[in-house]
């Protein structure tokens, strides 16, 4: 018995997801589709080993083992190839086959061309004295959860991934390099390795995780239910969760995949396992930044956007231009958001709210200058009074609105 990750009511994992097939049938049927583009990374995984196995030398060998195990789940027929395109035929007649790898190696070598065919190519840095690797993967229709400890410290330089990859940190740490980052993740921590069509670079330091991977059409699928799709493919923006209690929850959806699901014997059905995996998806767009956000943020400001929206910016501004305010605090006195009132300003004002600011604030310019003596007072005190630090570009946007030097306006005050 496990207990439900929504409300904490005891529950029966493999159940719990049958009973909700019902209700999306019409999405399972979607989901086999995206199973085909997994399962052929599978394939590769799978021959990985038989690369590796071969390349090692005798002394590698040694120090190299490798097994594998393949369970069926019963159905109206029996298949013995696990081919591509006989996937969708197999969960069409009831028949699936789970697969589990073990990889354990002393040897880098060996490592990096398992690591390289496994998930794609990348290059192992540093020759560290403690070379221990192992490797534990469960796969099934489109799912994939593999289990990784390294014994010792390495960088990597790899390849795009094509998939969703999440990984969940239980000790160690590990380091995303990629384009001159340096983000630390340790324990506890879950987030995505890098977008599914872009390299990637890091470190990792005697590190035990979980890595978790699948096809990235399965969001699409997952954020079409109970809301509007979007306009196109949904993709992760963020690598980091949005706070601690949704990267908790994306972790514990990856423990529940990997210690209930993807676990036997006996194997779970391909129904189960397809359920399991939207749900993944979309724990993954409540946990992480994504286009999904985007739109709906789109939406709500597009819709806040309203001329009462304006008329409070604007009294603001007017009130506080003497002070250092920015787009936040105007956003804020408006009681909506800083994309909300940029939309109001440039659909009723045809300008900004920085732009209607900086406006505000040479009309005042133009005032004091016009009334200060110039036995006392400076174009550049003026200036520098009203947020002006530049000189020459408060001149010259004073003079694009008033025709005239700001200096002029000062020696012909009223």
């Amino acid at each position: 018995m496990t207990r439900s990750a929504c409300c904490g009511r005891p529950l029966d994992s493999t159940n719990a997801l049958v009973l909700h097939l019902h209700t999306h049938a019409s999405t399972l049927r979607g989901l086999r589709f995206a199973a085909e583009s997994a399962a052929l990374r599978f394939l590769t995984f799978q021959g990985a080993v038989n690369a590796a196995t071969c390349r090692i030398t005798s002394a590698e060998r040694r120090r190299t083992r490798f097994t594998t195990s393949a369970m069926l789940v019963p159905g109206p027929a029996h298949c013995a190839s696990y081919d591509v395109a006989g996937l969708l035929r197999r969960c069409a007649h009831g028949e699936a086959k789970m697969k589990t790898e073990r990889f354990d190696s002393r040897s880098l070598e060996a490592t990096e061309e398992f690591l390289s065919r496994a998930y794609t190519p990348m290059r192992i840095g540093g020759r560290p004295n403690d070379t221990q690797t192992q490797i534990v993967r469960n796969a099934a229709e489109g799912l994939i959860v593999d289990r990784l400890t390294f014994g010792y410290t390495m960088s990597y330089t790899a390849n795009p991934l094509g998939l969703i990859c999440l990984i969940a940190v239980h000790s160690g740490t590990m380091v995303d390099t990629t384009e001159g980052r340096s983000d630390v993740y340790g324990p506890g921590e879950t987030f995505l390795i890098a977008p599914p069509d872009r390299p990637y670079t890091g470190a990792l330091h005697s590190a035990r995780y979980t890595i978790t991977m699948f096809d990235p059409t399965v969001l699409d699928k997952a954020a079409a239910v109970g809301a509007q799709a979007a306009p196109g493919p949904v993709r992760l923006t963020g690598q980091r969760a949005v706070d601690g209690g949704a990267n908790r929850r994306l972790g514990s959806t990856i423990a529940f995949l990997r210690d209930q699901v993807l676990t036997g014997p006996p194997a779970p059905d391909p129904l189960v396992v397809a359920t399991a995996t939207q749900h993944l998806a979309a724990v993954a767009l409540a946990a992480l930044p994504n286009t999904t956000d985007r739109e709906e943020h789109h939406r709500i400001d597009s819709r806040d956007a309203h001329t009462d929206t304006l008329r409070r910016a604007r009294t603001f501004i007017e009130e506080n231009a003497h002070r250092a305010i920015g787009l936040s605090d105007i956003a804020a006195a408006a009681f909506v958001t800083p994309r909300a009132v940029q939309y109001a300003f440039s659909r009723h004002a045809d300008t900004s709210p920085l732009g209607y600011l900086r406006h505000v604030r040479l009309t005042r310019a133009h005032h004091d200058l016009k009334t200060a003596d110039p036995a006392t007072s400076s174009v550049t005190q003026i200036a520098a009074r009203w947020g002006f630090a530049h000189i020459g570009r408060f001149a010259a946007a004073y003079r694009q609105l008033y025709g005239a030097t700001p200096a002029t306006t000062l020696r012909t005050r009223s």
